[in-house]
């Protein structure tokens, strides 16, 4: 296979286990600890094991509701790491302080190798104000729940 057919393999299956929230297909598509690297949008340090990830994307789901992707990846080979980029849009609805919900759009940015695992992920949200909530939500559930 070609660099180019892995990752559009792997944005199809990442969207479809996504779609129909089949959390061990995702997470199969992560490679083992410690070689996996999430990035989140509001905080600088790196997670690096799947558990983390699996925690992670658990939370995204309940937060960003209606969260759909809205294309089927943008594809970047990069030959110097033997690698594959793929870059997919998404859209969700987020609620904030003031119980309103804002539409939020980002995107989730994988390598992704030849043996079709991420390798790492990286995820942009705007805008801020929807960003700033899915952050306060995100370290709520992180942190054992609302405080009250």
């Amino acid at each position: 296979k070609t660099m180019e057919q892995v990752g559009r393999k792997f944005a199809r299956e990442w969207i479809a286990a996504f779609d129909q929230n089949r959390k061990n297909d995702i997470f199969g598509m992560l490679v083992d600890d410690p070689h996996m690297k999430f990035s989140s949008p509001t905080v600088f340090k790196s997670y690096n094991t799947r558990m983390e990830c699996d925690t992670i994307l658990k939370f995204v789901i309940q937060v960003i509701q209606n969260f759909q992707y809205q294309n089927e990846g943008y594809i970047s080979i990069n030959t110097d790491k033997n690698t594959v980029g793929v870059i997919l849009l998404f859209q969700g609805d987020v609620q904030l302080d003031d119980g309103k919900w804002r539409t939020v759009e980002g995107v989730d940015i994988f390598e992704v190798g030849p043996d079709g695992k991420a390798q790492s992920l990286k995820v942009m949200i705007r805008p801020l104000n929807g960003l700033m909530a899915v952050s306060k939500s995100m370290k709520e559930r992180l942190m054992g729940g609302p405080k009250l």
